[in-house]
């Protein structure tokens, strides 16, 4: 006979999500393919700020479950086991990937942080904000595009370099504005 915290911890894995509800049922394989009920998603905040994320049709979960409540529990997380082990291995780096292989890494250690975003299919990144872009380095800022790059500003447009300027093309360039001024 178990005691009631002997339930309290169970692994098992997704059979079904409701994302509406933020919530998930779990088959326990190890407890003869019982389906719990409806279990909530723990995740870091849900009030002023906002987290939102869901675990896959059969990812293998941690759930916690109340002792005076056997039917009420909630997902506190995912787990690796020996059938799926972690992507990398490294003290110093937070990991995120996605299905579609778009990759967030940072590495402590270095000061660096990577966003891969596979070249296949219709790819954007967008910021959008009411408020200024400020993009500050003591080092050099790179910027390579493959297609064009285009900027464009509704107001005034300024560039400013307090060391030399240099402006070059393999082929043309044109000014169009109904009045150009050089000065010193």
């Amino acid at each position: 006979m178990r005691d009631k915290h002997s339930d309290m911890l169970r692994v098992g894995k997704v059979s079904s999500i409701d994302y509406e509800h933020c919530t998930v049922q779990v088959v326990f394989e190890d407890r003869h393919d019982i389906v719990s009920g409806d279990l909530h998603i723990v995740v870091p905040f849900t009030l002023k700020d906002h987290a939102y994320y869901m675990p896959d049709i059969d990812e293998r979960v941690v759930c916690l479950f109340d002792p005076s409540a056997p039917t009420e529990g909630y997902i506190m997380g995912s787990c690796y086991a020996d059938t799926r082990m972690p992507p990398i291995q490294n003290e110093d780096k937070r990991y995120l990937k996605f299905k579609d292989e778009t990759l967030i890494e940072y590495d402590r250690d270095n000061h660096k942080i990577t966003i891969h975003i596979p070249t296949e299919g219709d790819v954007s990144i967008e910021i959008v904000t009411a408020s200024d872009i400020n993009i500050t380095t003591d080092k050099d800022i790179n910027v390579l595009a493959e297609g064009d790059i285009d900027v464009k500003a509704e107001g005034k447009m300024s560039i400013h370099s307090v060391d030399a300027m240099t402006i070059s093309s393999d082929k043309s360039i044109s000014i169009d504005a109904p009045e150009v001024d050089i000065s010193d």
